[in-house]
């Protein structure tokens, strides 16, 4: 489980801290610091993002989706998976692909000042993943309730739980070799 302690961040509250300490939805300093997608902090290769400051590999497309070389961008369909469902994508997919703990898709959270939470040149359809709620994505993080773990929602920009068998979206990761 996640120690709120570890949630904090200098200067601000990271999106766990302001869900699970003060229950709302962004805080009144997250608005000076908004930041625009740049790509700013990734090495970019196709369909893999290296996250240089934190040794971890991105695929750039949420699962279901395939990278479009030609396009620059990723095409298909997301698929909208229970965790167990995540996690065998990306067992398949072998060579160390993961769902991301809570703490590593905290990480990649954009505070922009409009539009989607995540960097959009780093993963440029992340928006695909939106099933009507937004586009929530799984982490392998548990909560203290069985069963529950946590989720990013980068469209609206909170972070939550829900139960293993339901349908979100899976973007992996992987350590840097």
């Amino acid at each position: 489980m996640i120690e709120s302690e570890t949630l904090l961040r200098v200067g601000r509250l990271s999106p766990f801290a302001l869900v699970l300490v003060a229950g709302v939805v962004m805080s009144p300093d997250a608005l000076a610091e908004c930041r625009e997608p740049s790509g700013h902090g990734f090495r970019l290769r196709g369909d893999v993002a290296f996250q240089i400051d934190k040794g971890l590999e991105w695929k750039r497309c949420a699962l279901g989706m395939a990278w479009d070389e030609e396009r620059g961008t990723c095409s298909g369909d997301p698929m909208g998976l229970g965790l167990e469902e995540a996690k065998g994508e990306a067992q398949t997919l072998g060579n160390g692909w993961r769902l991301p703990t809570a703490e590593e898709f905290d990480s990649i959270y954009l505070e922009s000042c409009s539009g989607l939470k995540i960097d959009t040149i780093v993963f440029p359809a992340i928006a695909a993943s939106d099933f009507g709620d937004g586009a929530e994505f799984w982490t392998d993080t548990p909560i203290s309730l069985p069963g529950m773990y946590y989720y990013f929602n980068v469209t609206h920009g909170y972070v939550d739980a829900h139960s293993a068998g339901f349908s979100l979206s899976g973007l992996l990761v992987r350590n840097h070799e």
